[in-house]
């Protein structure tokens, strides 16, 4: 049974979107299947790296602290918290803050790295994943980017939508 809101008119229910309206729509749909995908990823890629008893350890690089770096990184440690990943318990997250800076954010990557191998690297903006992308060239580590506009010019992957046969991955920030 269809119920109508008194304080919405007929004519705006069956009147086609706006194209405020319609932009709003894609973004929510975009949005959405973004979460689904990327907690698909952590979901294989931290179950499959290490077993169910071991704490997984990954690093989350943000470029710099600018509003839209710090929320991709608020929501990816939400996701992980909603996937039943706690700290200390059953994950080791360590945040690199490069602050703006490819050397910094190399360093920090680096010094990581003495430690081992991390299960997983995230990088929130393009001077994070190119880092990232170098030091890790000769790895196995998954790297999953967020906030890229042009990966391809980046030298991320050759192609946008087509497997990259690496340990390379993310979603084109459009």
């Amino acid at each position: 049974m269809v119920q109508f809101n008194e304080h919405v008119p007929m004519f705006k229910i069956l009147s086609p979107l706006n194209e405020e309206e319609k932009i709003m729509k894609q973004t929510l749909i975009t949005t959405v299947k973004f979460q689904i995908i990327v907690s698909s990823i952590i979901s294989i890629v931290l179950v499959s790296v290490v077993s169910a008893t071991d704490i997984k350890r990954v690093i989350l690089i943000e470029t710099m602290p600018v509003p839209a770096v710090l929320e991709h990184s608020k929501w990816f440690q939400t996701q992980l918290q909603e996937m039943d990943y706690k700290e200390g318990e059953n994950l080791n997250l360590c945040i690199l803050k490069a602050d703006g800076d490819r050397e910094l954010a190399e360093q920090l990557l680096s010094n990581e790295l003495t430690k081992g191998n991390p299960d997983l690297v995230v990088t929130i903006a393009t001077l994070a994943s190119q880092t990232a992308t170098k030091l890790l060239k000769d790895t196995d580590v998954p790297i999953l980017f967020f906030q890229v506009s042009d990966p391809v010019g980046a030298g991320l992957v050759k192609e946008i939508n087509v497997p990259t046969g690496t340990n390379i991955t993310g979603k084109v920030y459009t």
